[in-house]
């Protein structure tokens, strides 16, 4: 059975609850994962040579649907936003909530908030957090637990 989105959710610490993303998570997005390429070539090289540098694990964004009838509130970021460990389950129809399926850690901080306001639609909230230091061991495999 291929995974789907069903069951997918990310958990931050409750305390403090700064950490928490509001509202109906609609959809999350990862991108920018990429290492820097360090050339090594020599005088004596034949063709170009390189060697992997450090990766960046680039960003998480997450669109959520504002609903003002929780009391969380939409967050922005501060001027010295914390760095939140975060946890987020992949999904599956098969996959029971926090027993089965992949699990991504990793640390990160509120880089940005922006709103979507259209007629006929709900508020949107999307958040986008900058990824910082590697994915945890033990991330992007399947888990069991």
């Amino acid at each position: 059975m291929p995974l789907t989105s069903y069951n997918t959710r990310i958990t931050a610490p409750v305390t403090p609850t700064n950490g928490f993303i509001p509202g109906d998570i609609v959809s999350i997005t990862f991108s920018g994962f990429s290492a820097t390429e360090i050339d090594v070539t020599q005088l004596v090289s034949t063709g170009k040579k390189y060697a992997m540098g450090r990766k960046d694990c680039g960003t998480c964004t997450i669109v959520t649907n504002v609903d003002p009838a929780t009391a969380a509130k939409p967050r922005v970021p501060g001027t010295a936003e914390p760095i939140y460990e975060y946890t987020m389950y992949l999904g599956s129809v098969t996959a029971t909530p926090g027993t089965s399926g992949i699990k991504m850690i990793f640390d990160a901080f509120l880089q940005s908030t922006t709103f979507d306001i259209a007629t006929d639609d709900v508020v949107k909230a999307t958040y986008t957090l900058q990824i910082t230091g590697d994915l945890k061991t033990g991330s992007l495999v399947y888990s069991a637990t």
